[in-house]
């Protein structure tokens, strides 16, 4: 946005992990039976996609990652998965 934030580095209240986000997933089967797995992740840090659902279902732009600090989401990626979760089950998102 043409912002440039100084002292980032010393916040220690909110760390953000600025590094681009990936997200994959993989599905595997067996008989009668298929297993979908998530990797959200910012560089080496982590988040599950439980929390991602949690964010996208309340508007959030940050998520939290398993190193304690904060992801931002891209714009794109909240488009795309708010689309996609209208379609969901309500028990899915809760």
């Amino acid at each position: 946005m043409g912002y440039e934030i100084f002292g980032e580095s010393n916040l220690s209240r909110y760390k953000v992990n600025t590094s681009k986000p990936s997200f994959s997933f993989a599905v595997s089967s067996g008989i009668d039976w298929f297993d979908v797995t998530t990797d959200i992740r910012f560089d080496e840090a982590a988040a599950s996609f439980e929390e991602l659902l949690n964010v996208i279902k309340h508007k959030k732009e940050y998520i939290q990652l398993n190193d304690g600090s904060l992801g931002i989401l891209p714009q794109q990626w909240l488009n795309k998965f708010e689309r996609a979760l209208a379609f969901a089950d309500s028990k899915m998102i809760n």
